[in-house]
């Protein structure tokens, strides 16, 4: 069975040759298969998973104007067993802050929130919420992910929070959709909310930014995600800490391994890899490269790249070399100079055996990416199970 990475912002405009960040992966893409694929159609949003929805088949099944059911997904990979027709979203929390005459947004991973802070102000909104006719689901306490359920016809597209970053607050407040107004209301009485709490008091006396914005975002129900999988193996395993990731993989029968947002090392990962690879389809989705370019952190993202080369792809690629096992290698998608996800085709790779482990030599003229263009459906049939 191959073993297949997804790593969203493999690649951005303005990088450095790809040689001289990740020699191991330039070595395989110069003596293996490597080419383009587009897994993010026109219109489609990079940073809400549209990659994935391609990889699992799953593209497609929802309207264009509500939001993909990232809410419902989330709700499904941490097994809550939601009901597909009620309407599912996310509920985060950040910091707005007033520049000249507008609030602008900031991500909420340059707040320091902790699962326990936002889960508290989260249940501090429970009354105002259930007036409105959600319903707040918290799911495990060291996670950052909480849900509201409403069985409301509520249409209203939202936008993730993470791709807010330096955006005004006032060009995303939902609109014009049914219950539009009544989640702008809630928002506007959790502000009024958040501002006194205790945490944000604390937070400001410490020296932090306060919580100040409660977000909904994902909304949408289940009824048109189908239930029943393109995939059939049910010995495989998708490595990720994303929720909707997650509910994804659920959802076309894979079992889930948790992935730490901190994690700095890979050895753990490495050593379970390669023992699961003998069993059944290994998928693995690095997150942190494109985190880091949202946040402006270039060179951060770089060095990251670097890490996953020699930390993780390296040693992955010798243990597999007499194995006969596959590796494949692809950005979920490609990022601008800003660091936000561009809908472009992605590069990928696919080797195996000695080429898992040679290097390039000056008479190598194959790129990494330069190859034939392929669709998510071709790349799915090819390297999924």
């Amino acid at each position: 069975m191959p073993v297949l990475f997804l790593i969203d912002g493999l690649t951005a405009d303005g990088d450095p040759p790809f040689g001289s960040l990740c020699p191991h992966l330039d070595g395989m893409a110069a003596h293996g298969d490597t080419g383009r694929v587009r897994l993010i159609q026109k219109g489609q949003v990079p940073e809400e998973s549209m990659a994935w929805f391609s990889l699992f088949g799953r593209a497609g099944f929802f309207p264009k104007e509500t939001d993909p059911p990232l809410g419902y997904l989330s709700a499904l990979g941490l097994g809550l067993n939601p009901d597909p027709s009620r309407i599912w979203a996310r509920l985060s929390f950040t910091h707005v802050y007033r520049k000249q005459d507008k609030l602008i947004f900031m991500s909420p991973n340059r707040t320091g929130q902790s699962p326990g802070e936002c889960q508290i102000l989260a249940s501090g909104m429970k009354e105002d919420l259930a007036v409105m006719g959600w319903k707040l689901h918290l799911t495990n306490p060291d996670s950052l992910c909480i849900l509201v359920s409403s069985d409301q016809p509520i249409q209203a597209r939202t936008s993730m929070l993470d791709r807010l970053e330096g955006e005004s607050l006032l060009d995303f407040i939902p609109r014009s959709s049914s219950g539009g107004k009544g989640l702008t209301n809630l928002l506007t009485n959790a502000q009024m909310l958040l501002k006194p709490h205790p945490v944000n008091l604390e937070r400001e006396a410490e020296g932090r930014f306060p919580l100040n914005l409660a977000w909904f975002w994902g909304m949408s129900d289940g009824r048109n995600f189908p239930s029943k999988s393109p995939i059939k193996s049910a010995r495989n395993i998708c490595w990720t800490h994303d929720p909707v990731v997650m509910g994804l993989a659920v959802a076309s029968n894979f079992g889930i391994g948790m992935l730490p947002v901190d994690a700095h090392g890979f050895d753990y990962l490495v050593e379970n890899i390669v023992k699961q690879a003998k069993e059944g389809q290994v998928v693995v989705h690095i997150q942190s490269p494109a985190t880091l370019a949202r946040h402006g952190m270039n060179d951060e993202r770089l060095a990251r790249l670097k890490q996953i080369d020699q930390e993780l792809i390296a040693p992955i690629a010798n243990a597999l070399q007499s194995s006969g096992n596959r590796l494949v290698v692809a950005g979920s998608y490609h990022l601008s100079e800003r660091g936000l996800g561009l809908g472009d085709p992605t590069s990928w790779l696919s080797t195996s055996g000695p080429s898992l482990t040679k290097t390039r030599r000056v008479w190598n003229r194959r790129q990494f990416g330069q190859g034939r263009l392929i669709d998510a459906s071709v790349f799915r049939k090819r390297w999924l199970a």
